[in-house]
This record gives C-alpha cells, sequence and structure tokens, in this order.
C-alpha cells in the first residue's frame, strides 16, 4: 500500500447529530475504499474554511477533497498560496447536476473563479461525479483539471434493532426516504403510491425523513395535509439516522421510492438494493435494472411500476438491481484508482 494520505473535509451539520448525511456518507464510502485497497485516508467535518490550514497541517495528506461547493474561492486561494500547502493536490467535489446547481446562486460564480485559480495552481481540481458535468466544463473553461471522480457505494451492515414497523398483512409499507426537496418529486409520489395501495387493496404507510432542504418545507406541507384527510392512508416521519440504522429501517420497508427529477448518483437507492427491497426510481439512477425505471411525471406509470416491482420481487428479480450496482462500483473504483496512483 502507498505511503500518502487522502483526506475528505465536509462542512459540519450543527442539526444534525449522527453525522450522517448524503454527502458525508458518499465521502466515507470512498475513504473506505481507499484506505482498504490503495492508502490511508479519513473523513472529518469541520465547521468552516478558516479550520483547513490546521487540520490539513495535522494530518500532512498529498490529497485533500473538499465535499461540495462551500469553501469559497478567497480560501481556497489563501491556502494554495501557503508554503506548506502547494505541494498537496486540493480536489472541490461537485455532487450535484446543474438543475440542483441551479437553486444555489453562488455555485457558477464560484465556479467561474475556481476556473481562473486553476490557471495559476495546477494543484487545484474539480470533480463532478457525473460524466456529463465533467465534460461540459472542460470544455466550457478549457481546462484540463475539470475530472470525473464518480461515486462508490461500500456496503455496511446493518445494525440488528428491534423491528417497529408494522408488517400487518393489511399494510404496505413503502419508503421515500431523503431529503424533501422541490427535484425529488415526492408529492407526486406519494399520490402514486396512495393509488397503488389502493389497487392492492391494502392500507399504506409511506415513510419519509423529516428533513428539508432547498424550499422543501412548501413540499413537506404539502404531503403532510395529502395524509392527513384520509386515515388508511399513514405518513411515518423518521428522523435522520446513523447510516447502520437507516440501513435497519430499509430493510423493514416492502418497496421504496426515489422517482426524482435529478439525480447525479442516489445512495438511498443503493442502500435498498443492498438490503434486498424493490425500488422504483426515474431514468436519473443509472445502476438499477430497466424494468424499475419510470417517468417522474405520470402518477399512472409510478403506480404501474410499482405494481410491477412489487409482483416481479416475489420471483426475486429486484436482486439482479445487485449486479448492476456491483458492475457501476467497480467501474468507479477503477476511476479512482487510476486518479491516486497514476
Amino acid at each position: 500500500m502507498n505511503s500518502y494520505k487522502c483526506l475528505f473535509i465536509c462542512k459540519q451539520r450543527a442539526q444534525n447529530k449522527y453525522g450522517s448525511f448524503g454527502l458525508m456518507n458518499s465521502a466515507k464510502f470512498v475513504s473506505d475504499y481507499i484506505n482498504n485497497y490503495i492508502t490511508e485516508s479519513k473523513v472529518i467535518q469541520v465547521v468552516d474554511g478558516n479550520s483547513l490550514d490546521k487540520e490539513v497541517t495535522i494530518y500532512n495528506p498529498q490529497y485533500i477533497f473538499i465535499e461540495a461547493l462551500w469553501v469559497t474561492p478567497e480560501k481556497i486561494k489563501e491556502l494554495l498560496s501557503m508554503n506548506s500547502h502547494k505541494n498537496r493536490k486540493w480536489i472541490i467535489r461537485i455532487h450535484s447536476k446543474f438543475s440542483f446547481l441551479a437553486n444555489e446562486g453562488i455555485a457558477l460564480k464560484w465556479i467561474n473563479e475556481y476556473s481562473e485559480l486553476m490557471k495559476q495552481f495546477s494543484n487545484l481540481y474539480i470533480a463532478p461525479n457525473t460524466e456529463e458535468m465533467t465534460k461540459f466544463l472542460k470544455s466550457y473553461y478549457n481546462c484540463e483539471n475539470f475530472i470525473y471522480l464518480p461515486n462508490v457505494y461500500q456496503k455496511e451492515e446493518k445494525n440488528q434493532s428491534e423491528c417497529t414497523i408494522s408488517h400487518d398483512s393489511s399494510v404496505i409499507n413503502i419508503g421515500c426516504f431523503g431529503a424533501i426537496r422541490p427535484l425529488k418529486n415526492q408529492l407526486i409520489q406519494a399520490i402514486a403510491a396512495i393509488e397503488f395501495a389502493k389497487m392492492i387493496g391494502k392500507d399504506l404507510h409511506f415513510h419519509m425523513n423529516k428533513h428539508n432542504e432547498q424550499a422543501g418545507d412548501q413540499v413537506y406541507k404539502n404531503i403532510k395535509n395529502l395524509f392527513d384527510y384520509c386515515q388508511s392512508n399513514v405518513l411515518v416521519e423518521h428522523e435522520w439516522l446513523n447510516h447502520k440504522d437507516f440501513l435497519e429501517l430499509i430493510y423493514r420497508m416492502d418497496i421504496g421510492m426515489q422517482v426524482s427529477y435529478s439525480e447525479s448518483y442516489n445512495i438511498v437507492t443503493a442502500d435498498f438494493i443492498s438490503m434486498d427491497v424493490p425500488i422504483v426510481t426515474s431514468n436519473e439512477v443509472k445502476f438499477v435494472m430497466p424494468f424499475c425505471k419510470t417517468s417522474p411525471n405520470s402518477i399512472l406509470l409510478i403506480k404501474l411500476s410499482l405494481y410491477l416491482n412489487y409482483v416481479l420481487a416475489k420471483l426475486k428479480l429486484h436482486k439482479f438491481n445487485k449486479l448492476t450496482l456491483a458492475i457501476n462500483t467497480f467501474k468507479s473504483k477503477k476511476v479512482w484508482k487510476k486518479f491516486l496512483t497514476k
């Protein structure tokens, strides 16, 4: 194993007591892979950019991965200008497609400024997790330091906790987890789930995380009001969990939904697959079988896809998703290994 180090840095989220959220899990999966097969690596959280110099100096890594767009270009320039950091590689990872970045007013402004810094500092990189965005940015800014670094999924063993989810034969448990955001499309999915439950003659328990982002509070209010009207359909809200407990929750679902408008990866889908639970997604999630994908705009098609996957689950056909996920993960690992060992 090589002797250099990799450090993944996330911005701390004060409201998340478990330190388990999408970016953190994504960083941890890659870091665990690097630790096991390439070199030493770890993931940390910091309050803000002012903590970076101290943490990097203490750990002394060759590669620093900033998870998402939260460090100002001014701070990045300050760090790159320091003699103690000039021989390190700084990589800012982008985890969202442009449709999500459109809701972050500083995104393109900062990318503009990062691109100017890359002309001055050859050890600064921007790394989207989709090839499409990488190709566009590389061409648009005429800069080779835009590099593709995809997500890697590493399965964790779920905690063995007492089951608190009803498995009454008259109830169907559907999990539509993750932060509530407009582009996640949870309201339409909830309506389709209600229609599906009615179709198979069962009461619906629709499970979601109570965590709103990017104007998700309006989406949440509408979903809450939808379920308040009919007692046979129950909205079951869950606090944010650490990843192992989250896997345990997923394991208790009959089927999952991630029929969103935009995804660059979708760890929740990978979690459902790892727990052998059938899942319905949109075409935005690349590593599921075609029969799991449906249109995010059609309640009818989502309902029919739920029914199809509900029936196919009895034939264990959803297990083919494990193969497609494994292939995707294998390809992603090759990309990371090439970048870190070249």
